[in-house]
């Protein structure tokens, strides 16, 4: 009996030791080219919503979170961006500085190391002037808005058959089918990607969505206070960067720089001739980089008050 007692104590040690609490796990790989958001802005917990006649130098302090996944760490020279406070009456309120540039390093997009990605807290200071005679309260609403330059780089992996309809027998290891590569990390999505052959190209149809909430602005606008407004012909332009079948480009794109998106969707049409690709199956990542300007709001309402003697 005890020599059977001892067997198994030694077996449940050997379990425990190959995999019990001391065995080690692999790491798993972090996705972080996924969601559809950029820069998040949030009121601070405890901003202040209840004002008076006469305050002076009141903080109003604003979050901004990156949840998507530009930029990387390689990337942070490309990044630029502001917050904007609006809303209110400037006769009655006076908000210093009239923006705020916003530091890359502490937006930095999310990564591998940095799954949280980026955050800052920045601060504006308000006066609040006498009301006029004869009113003695006062809700306006404020409005923080971000815009800032961002990109969505999409890589989903495509599967190219150059003569799918051919009878010669081949060995093959895929077959061509549309992809839905789902969200980037970023606000524009590239949310479909057609795949058509015919006798000498390639064809490429990829859907493109501004999945954000927010507007698409052009780029050379960031700078100018998004509160005084835009031109709407100027709006919802994309920049196609680039659209490559592993390293090798794409013959021919339309549009080719810029696209338009109708009702925030918008559709490119590429085409690669066979003559760029090995004669075989094989599977291949089409990488897709797009670029644009982006506004996004939030808002809160502030009470004001009259100043009471006593």
């Amino acid at each position: 009996m005890t020599k059977k007692i001892v067997t198994i104590l030694i077996a449940a040690l050997f379990l425990f030791g190959c995999n019990g609490i001391n065995s080690k796990k692999e790491p798993q790989e972090y996705e972080y080219r996924t969601g559809t958001q950029g820069l998040e802005l949030s009121f601070t917990q405890g901003f202040l919503t209840k004002l008076y006649e006469n305050d002076r130098g009141i903080s109003f302090t604003i979050e901004a979170r990156n949840r998507g996944a530009f930029p990387q760490l390689d990337e942070l020279d490309e990044f630029y961006g502001n917050i904007w406070l609006g809303g209110f009456s400037r006769d009655l309120i006076r908000v210093r500085p009239d923006n705020i540039l916003l530091i890359e390093q502490e937006v930095e997009g999310r990564s591998a190391y940095n799954q949280d990605g980026g955050y800052t807290i920045e601060e504006f200071e308000v006066d609040v002037y006498e009301l006029p005679s004869g009113s003695t309260y006062f809700k306006p609403t404020f409005i923080a808005t971000t815009t800032y330059f961002y990109k969505t780089i999409a890589s989903p992996v495509v599967c190219i058959d150059p003569s799918p309809r051919s009878t010669q027998v081949r060995a093959k290891v895929c077959t061509v089918h549309d992809v839905s590569p789902g969200s980037q990390g970023a606000p524009i999505a590239i949310t479909k990607i057609e795949e058509d052959i015919t006798g000498e190209s390639i064809l490429f149809k990829i859907q493109v969505e501004n999945s954000g909430g927010g507007i698409v602005i052009p780029d050379y606008l960031i700078d100018q206070n998004p509160h005084e407004g835009y031109d709407y012909r100027d709006l919802d332009e994309v920049r196609i960067d680039e659209i490559k079948l592993g390293n090798v480009r794409m013959s021919s794109c339309r549009p080719d720089t810029y696209l338009q998106l109708i009702n925030d969707q918008g559709t490119i049409f590429c085409r690669l001739d066979k003559s760029n690709i090995p004669n075989e199956v094989f599977t291949s990542p089409l990488n897709i980089e797009l670029s644009y300007g982006y506004m996004s709001s939030i808002s809160k309402d502030v009470e004001i008050f009259e100043e009471v003697a006593y």
